[in-house]
């Protein structure tokens, strides 16, 4: 079981410093969206829009974007961004904004024979873009929930491209975490694989040993404490970080693999695809350290 979550987490290709960043980006926050200036061609903007917002209604391709359809809708012209991606000199087009919905909405049209056709689309919200030689090759994105939700999924998104230069995103990572959780500040000089040694060995909220406190919807109504739920004896992880309360108590923040059960989880994670992951606070004291 160890080297398939090794080799799981090493089909991502990140850099050491991209796997800090998306473990440990700004939690909730619904203006976190990536500002695309720098990339935007602002060429004939209005003009293009109007074009695309046409386009769109004649082909009748089914959108969620919230369209009022209408050339004069200028809030909907100004959530379209005309970025290149695939480095043609054609500008695909981004919206980001509304869905309609409770939640945010990120799409990508590409121009195909005249036409606009969606080839991404995401809830909520793109953090980061990854380019190389011009190319978009990695995107990350946060969904920070909605409706009093207390899970945030990061996401990682491979981008490869056809030989007609079509985008194709490939989700290769989730990162489930509890909205209250606490940041790590000090990371570890290299990531540690670990096993636990107990059964019903406690992930929490943060650093710290607490089962009195309340805090209502970030773990659940009736339940008092920072803990996210409990791992059974023999689960492997990956500890990226530390910090050391005021007992002296060294803590790991840790990811593991959804295919190893969080026994009374407050985190919703049926809906997940295969290369997911939890992340949270263990106490260090029965983490056994496993050899590479």
């Amino acid at each position: 079981m160890r080297k398939i979550i090794i080799i799981a987490l090493s089909t991502i290709s990140l850099s050491t410093q991209a796997q800090k960043e998306i473990l440990t980006f700004d939690q909730y926050n619904s203006s976190q969206n990536f500002d695309w200036r720098g990339y935007i061609d602002f060429g004939q903007h209005t003009e293009r829009a109007n074009e695309f917002i046409e386009s769109l209604s004649k082909t009748g391709i089914e959108v969620t974007i919230p369209f009022e359809l209408k050339k004069d809708n200028r809030e909907l012209i100004n959530k379209l961004k005309f970025v290149d991606l695939n480095a043609d000199g054609v500008s695909e087009v981004v919206y980001s904004g509304p869905s309609g919905g409770e939640p945010n909405i990120v799409e990508i049209f590409q121009l195909k024979n005249q036409q606009y056709e969606r080839v991404f689309s995401v809830m909520q919200g793109i953090i980061k873009p990854y380019w190389t030689d011009g190319k978009l090759t990695k995107l990350l994105t946060h969904d920070w929930g909605c409706c009093a939700e207390n899970r945030i999924i990061n996401s990682v998104y491979e981008v490869n491209y056809s030989k007609g230069g079509t985008p194709v995103f490939t989700k290769n990572l989730d990162i489930v975490e509890n909205r209250g959780l606490a940041k790590p500040k000090q990371f570890l000089e290299s990531s540690l694989n670990f096993k636990v040694k107990n059964d019903n060995y406690k992930l929490r909220l943060s650093p710290i040993i607490d089962d009195s406190t309340y805090l209502g919807y970030l773990t659940e109504h009736e339940k008092l404490g920072n803990s996210l739920g409990s791992v059974n004896k023999g689960t492997r992880g990956i500890a990226y970080a530390y910090s050391v309360d005021e007992t002296g108590r060294t803590w790991w923040y840790v990811a593991i693999s959804t295919e190893y059960k969080l026994n009374e989880s407050v985190l919703y994670m049926e809906d997940l695809h295969s290369n997911s992951y939890y992340v949270g606070w263990m106490s260090s004291r029965f983490l056994t350290k496993l050899e590479e």
